[in-house]
């Protein structure tokens, strides 16, 4: 599992030398569909959840669990798991995602510094604030717009859930 150490270094850098300040962590999710839902780094909802509970339990200030950078049909099925499971294992934490409007690094031809700059046509304000409400009805508080994303799918956020 790699969230651990990583965590425990995030962790015990913002307590030497934070503000004191509550910590939000935040994963990437991989792109693939098929199968459990995993980080970049391979690493399931599960490992996080551990992860987060111990520093908790050990008394870290994470505050939130968040999902950034990610394609939005990933950050709502990772949210909905998320959320399941932090409540079965009785973390209350809170969750939310900033997704990005990026392609599918599936479709053909996909490298990743040829279409950084490409927008999926499907993507627009309304249909991504359609994609955070159902991050909301799963139980995120925390909700945004990470690469990609532009005002206007901010000020449709604003104007559904501000």
């Amino acid at each position: 599992m790699l969230v651990a150490p990583q965590l425990d270094v995030i962790v015990a850098a913002a307590t030497e030398h934070g503000s004191g300040q509550p910590l939000w962590a935040a994963f990437a999710l991989d792109d693939a569909y098929d199968g459990e839902i995993a980080l970049r780094s391979g690493d399931t909802i599960d490992d996080i959840v551990e992860a987060v509970a111990d520093h908790r339990a050990a008394g870290a200030p994470i505050e939130a669990i968040l999902f950034n950078c990610s394609l939005p049909e990933q950050t709502t099925r990772a949210i909905t798991e998320l959320a399941d499971k932090c409540r079965s294992s009785g973390l209350d934490i809170r969750i939310g995602g900033y997704a990005n409007g990026f392609p599918d690094e599936r479709q053909a031809g996909y490298e990743a510094n040829e279409v950084i700059f490409d927008r999926r046509d499907d993507l627009d304000a309304s249909n991504y604030a359609d994609a955070v409400a159902a991050w909301v009805a799963a139980g995120a508080t925390i909700v945004g717009g990470c690469c990609d994303m532009y005002p206007e799918d901010i000020t449709e956020l604003a104007k559904r859930f501000g």
